[in-house]
Formats: structure tokens, C-alpha cells, sequence
């Protein structure tokens, strides 16, 4: 059974639960908490599909999609689309950058995949930022099922492209944004272990982890000799290829020159996973620098004044690293 061709995003949000199916929360409480550990089930014609939430550290995440289908026949082995998408307050839509968001069902029916959030339901002044929603597809049928994601600010920090590395935004060539989200610390043969996991942004809906051998686009052209948003017409981007990535980290003293960085290596096993290993660190380390090149090419700060950005550690997310 092969999965239908991807519909566009309206088309996608308008297939939601409200029209295809019903919809259950299994509890009714309005918190700012996330959904973690709450089986959420929407049904379409043929098909009950539930998600279960992880817990949330530093902006990384799981969850798991359970497909079944109504008349009991077996759907392991069968491919599912499941994206999380963030609908804001302005109406404006995004995803975040995901592992994988689609795969084949196990046997007992699940998919499970990990999510770096990018924003949570609501700021860290309680604030509601908009809705996030998990947009599923399977065997031409869509649901959407709600996710209220938890958030907590420093689990990453954002690097940008120069002016060789841009893409479209909603007011034209902008600089790409690299994402450094903290992936987690463990210990192995009395070392230290440290890593991040890296993506970037191609669109409102793509984010792609940043790995050697990978191909971005390098942005598009907007043909402005006609402002009638109906005769504007996109040129194909540009694409290049990705072939080499350096990280690198520093735990101690950061901001000095005497500052020692540390040289990562590529997980082989996960895509945007990047590992240092250390002998020895500060017990009360709160914080990690990165350093980030693409194709030789450092990428910089928002402000384009320094090529490291910090992101802070919490017990949270330094206890326990995530699946790589």
C-alpha cells in the first residue's frame, strides 16, 4: 500500500479530525504543561491513530504514532506521514526540525520519531503562542491530532548563514538559520561525552539535518516586475552540496583566548549528531559554546559579530542524553 502523493498544507489542515472523525483527550485539564505520556486518538473512516508524547528537555522531544485499522487487518510494514505543525497566533504555519517524519509502522503498529521544538505552546511568561498539531496521513486518509508542547528557553542556540548562504523568507533572501539543539551527555570508559544535534531551515515546513553528503537549496528568486501575488512566478533554486561539517565545542572559559575547543565527530548511526569526548569538565557546567562550519565556512550570530553561540544546561537535560 503506497501513501498518496503529499497534499499542501491547507489542504492537510482542513482534513482534521473536526471533519474526518472524532477526536479524544484522554483528560480535560488546560495547563501549560505538555501532553506527556497522554494518549490523544483520532479516527477516520478506516483507521484510529493515537499519539503519545514524550517527555520534553531543552526543546527535545518524542512521540509515537499508533496506526490501527478499524476492520483489525494488519498495518505493520505500512508507510505513515505524521508532521508536527505550528499554527501562531498571526496564522502564520511552521514545523520544526524532526528526525523523521515518515517511516514504516512496527509491529505492533507504531512509528516513533524525535523532535527538536523550536517554540512551545506558550512563552516563558505563560503567554499562548499558537497550536501545535501532529498532521498525519496513511492510506490516503488524513487526522490531526493537537500536541500542547512544554518549553523551556536555552535548549539551543541559532547560527546564520552569510551572504553566500541565504534562503527565501517572507521578505525575501534572508540568511539561513542553523539550529544547535544539545542532544545530551553520557558517560562511556570513564569519558565524557557530549553532544549536539544540528538542523537547518529550507522552509516553513522543511528542516533538515545538516550531515555531509546532503544537498540545500540555496534559495529563490522572486520575479517582482509584477506585484500581483498571482503572476508572481518562482524561479527553482539553486542547490548545493553539503560536503563537509565542522562542530565544535567549548565547556570552560569560553570567551578567553586560552579557551580549548574541542573538535566533534559525525555520529554514523543519527544525521545532525555531533559528539565531543573529555576527560574531565566543571560539576557545575551550565552552559556549552559551539563553533559551526559549513563547506569551511563559519556561520555566525545573529548580529554576524561572533561565530559561537552558548546554549544552557539544565539537571534536566545533562542527566540522560537522547537516542543516538
Amino acid at each position: 500500500m503506497a501513501i498518496s502523493s503529499v497534499k499542501t498544507l491547507s489542504a492537510i489542515i482542513a482534513a482534521s479530525v473536526l471533519t474526518t472523525g472524532c477526536l479524544d483527550l484522554s483528560d480535560d485539564d488546560n495547563d501549560n504543561n505538555s501532553h506527556d505520556n497522554r494518549a490523544i486518538t483520532a479516527e477516520t473512516d478506516n483507521y484510529i491513530f493515537e499519539y503519545t508524547a514524550g517527555a520534553i528537555s531543552g526543546g527535545v522531544g518524542s512521540y509515537t504514532l499508533n496506526v490501527k485499522a478499524k476492520d483489525g487487518s494488519d498495518v505493520s510494514g505500512e508507510e505513515v506521514s505524521s508532521t508536527p505543525v505550528m499554527t501562531m497566533n498571526s496564522g502564520m504555519e511552521h514545523s520544526t526540525p524532526t528526525v523523521s517524519t515518515l517511516g514504516d509502522l512496527d509491529e505492533d503498529g507504531d512509528f516513533s520519531t524525535q523532535v527538536y521544538y523550536l517554540m512551545g505552546t506558550y512563552n516563558g511568561n505563560g503567554e499562548k503562542q499558537g497550536n501545535w498539531n501532529l498532521n498525519v496521513e496513511f492510506d490516503g486518509e488524513t487526522a490531526s491530532l493537537p500536541m500542547e508542547i512544554s518549553w523551556t528557553d536555552g535548549g539551543h542556540t541559532t547560527l546564520y548563514g552569510g551572504e553566500d548562504d541565504k534562503i527565501n523568507g517572507m521578505s525575501g533572501m534572508t540568511p539561513r538559520p542553523y539550529y544547535v539543539f544539545f542532544e545530551g551527555k553520557h558517560h562511556m570508559n570513564n569519558m565524557h561525552m557530549f553532544s549536539v544535534y544540528v538542523a537547518t531551515k529550507e522552509d516553513m515546513l522543511n528542516y533538515p539535518a545538516v550531515v555531509a553528503g546532503s544537498t540545500l537549496s540555496k534559495g529563490s528568486s522572486m520575479d517582482m516586475s509584477n506585484m500581483n501575488a498571482m503572476n508572481q512566478k518562482m524561479a527553482m533554486p539553486d542547490m548545493f552540496t553539503v560536503n563537509s561539517v565542522s562542530v565544535e565545542m567549548c565547556l570552560e572559559n569560553c570567551m578567553d583566548d586560552s579557551a580549548v575547543w574541542e573538535s566533534a565527530s559525525a555520529s554514523t548511526t543519527k544525521d545532525g549528531v555531533y559528539t565531543i569526548s573529555v576527560t574531565e569538565h566543571a560539576a557545575d557546567l551550565s552552559s556549552i559554546h559551539v563553533k559551526l562550519a559549513v563547506n569551511g565556512v563559519d556561520k555566525q550570530n545573529a548580529a554576524g559579530t561572533s561565530s559561537m553561540g552558548m546554549i544552557s544546561l539544565t539537571s534536566s537535560n545533562t542527566d540522560s542524553s537522547h537516542n543516538h
